[in-house]
Order: C-alpha cells, then sequence, then structure tokens
C-alpha cells in the first residue's frame, strides 16, 4: 500500500510518496519548483538513497548547483541570455554570472499549486501545476506547466505537460537535473550512455554546431578519472536508458527518458569537483537551443507537450 505525507524542510512544506510495503519514498518541495531532493528505492531488500539533494532549506534556496531542479522553459545555456524569434530579439536575465549566460529557465524555484494527489496498493501520486503569464523580461510567452510524479512498485516516473496559451508561437524545452550518487567516488562506478554522438562546445560551454564520434560509453565501462560537462544527441527509440553501475553494490541506476519526435533527444552529463554524485540530465534539446534550434519545440497557441521519463533500479 502507497500513502502521501508531509514533512518540512525549514519552512518550505514537502511532500513524500511512500510505499509502506518496501519503505521507498521520494521527496517532493511543491513551494520550489517541484523540486525533488531525495529519491529511496530498494534492490534485493536494501534501501538505496540515489539522490544527492540539498539538505537543508537554505542550500536550496541558495541554489548553487540546480540540484533536483525542473528547468522550463529551457535547459542548459542560452549564450549571453539573448535570442532571436520570429523576427523579434530578447534578452532574457543573466542567472550564470560565471559565463555571463542564462541558464536552465526560471521555473525551478516558483511556487506551484497541487491539483491532484492520490494512493492506492500499487501507487502515490502528486501533480502539481504552475501558470506563466509572460512576466519574466526575455520570455513575454505565456504557458501552462502540468507535472506529475509517480512512485510505483518499479521506480519513480515523472510526466510533463506544457500548453502554449498565449496569442503566438512559443519556443518551448524541457530538462531535468538530478544528482545520482550511491555513495562511492564516481571514479569507481560504471556508466552506459545510449548515445555515441557528443555535442562540441566552446569555451563558453556553447554548442559549436558539430558533433563527434565518442563510443567510450556506448557499453557498459568505467568512470576513472572521466570530466563529464557534455551534452549528447540520444538515439532515438521509445525509452533510452542511462545506466549507472556500482561494481561494489551489485547495483545499477537506470535512468530513462521517452526520445522520440519532440521528446527527450538530448542528455547532459556532469561530474560536479566534489565527484560525490554525477548529473545526469534529460532534456528535450541542446543547450542554446533558443539560438541554434537543435531539438528545439515550438509550440503553436493551444499546443500541448506531453512527455515522461523515470528511475528504477535493477
Amino acid at each position: 500500500m502507497f500513502e502521501i505525507k508531509t514533512d518540512y524542510l525549514g519552512d518550505l512544506e514537502i511532500i513524500i510518496l511512500t510505499n509502506q510495503n518496501t519503505n521507498e519514498y521520494v521527496t517532493i518541495i511543491p513551494s520550489f519548483g517541484g523540486n525533488i531532493c531525495e529519491l529511496v528505492l530498494k534492490k534485493g531488500g536494501v534501501l538505496y538513497s540515489i539522490i544527492d539533494g540539498d539538505k537543508s532549506a537554505k542550500e536550496l534556496i541558495d541554489n548553487c548547483c540546480y540540484r533536483g531542479a525542473k528547468l522550463i522553459p529551457f535547459p542548459n545555456r542560452i549564450k549571453d541570455g539573448r535570442y532571436n524569434f520570429n523576427g523579434n530579439t530578447y534578452q532574457l536575465p543573466i542567472n550564470h554570472l560565471q559565463e555571463s549566460h542564462a541558464i536552465h529557465g526560471f521555473i525551478y524555484d516558483k511556487p506551484t499549486n497541487i491539483i491532484r494527489s492520490g494512493a492506492s496498493k500499487q501507487s502515490a501520486f502528486i501533480e502539481m501545476e504552475y501558470i506563466y503569464n509572460g512576466s519574466v523580461e526575455g520570455f513575454p510567452f505565456s504557458f501552462t506547466l502540468i507535472f506529475k510524479y509517480i512512485l510505483t512498485v518499479v521506480g519513480l516516473d515523472i510526466e510533463t505537460k506544457v500548453k502554449n496559451i498565449g496569442k503566438g508561437d512559443m519556443p518551448f524545452g524541457d530538462g531535468w537535473h538530478p544528482y545520482f550518487s550511491l555513495n562511492e567516488h564516481v571514479d569507481d562506478l560504471f556508466i552506459r550512455i545510449p548515445s555515441t554522438k557528443k555535442i562540441v562546445v566552446d569555451n563558453r560551454m556553447i554548442p559549436a554546431g558539430e558533433l563527434v564520434n565518442d563510443d567510450r560509453f556506448r557499453e557498459l565501462a568505467q568512470i576513472n578519472n572521466t570530466f563529464f560537462d557534455n551534452g549528447y544527441l540520444i538515439e532515438k527509440q521509445a525509452k533510452a536508458i542511462t545506466q549507472l553501475f556500482s561494481k561494489n553494490k551489485n547495483l545499477t541506476i537506470n535512468i530513462w527518458q521517452e526520445s522520440h519526435s519532440d521528446k527527450y533527444n538530448y542528455l547532459q552529463i556532469y561530474t560536479p569537483p566534489s565527484r560525490k554524485s554525477i548529473a545526469i540530465e534529460p532534456m528535450t534539446c541542446s543547450a542554446d537551443a533558443f539560438n541554434n534550434y537543435d531539438g528545439l519545440i515550438i509550440l503553436a497557441p493551444e499546443d500541448e507537450f506531453r512527455g515522461l521519463y523515470g528511475v528504477y533500479l535493477s
């Protein structure tokens, strides 16, 4: 049987979806962009906490690493925060000062409304809504966002719906920014990436318009001292699965994403300096997609995007 509970991270209310039979759970913060700060799943009778989330309200609000954040209406970087669309030039706020770019959209810290939730013998879910009215500088396009987190007997599924409620076309991209951890040094872990097409970037981490073949991790291989801050074009299939494997635990985290037409056809992987975790980020588009249009989704008025990704253990 599943249940839904509440708790607090400082003053922020947390919603906890729990499998009472297994003690698996996920913690979600609706008032801070629907952030996921903890995910605990079970394999072989052992519970594993697999997301390296923020441990305090201060860490979350300071937001140095976008841990567990939802990245809408664009993941990754927009060069100089500037882009052209339908003959107009727009300037987004610069929130990545080191590189002077706009990064990761502007929903990650916004309060959302819980519109539905429920629990049964097979799952528990929470569905949240955010209505954007075009108020952020440089993005005058109105939309509704509905995202649903579902904890099942298999793992965690995340469904995203975005509807253009404006009067003109709207550029759009979506992503998620979890840091995965198995309580081991990243160098000791193995990774499999469902791609051999790595995106070449310049010294400001903006795509240079070129893909290079990189098959080092097409099959499961040890990370060792590899530094990742790379985007990949994913091989299109019903579900593309990135695997993070611990040989010591005989445990695999499987991060899956829909990867066919206008779905999550890109992936970003990043190893932070601590190398205690690794960010594995499903994305619908490449970095700077508002300028290079790589994977950019354009929603006409009343059009809706719907996409799915999720996590399970094996």
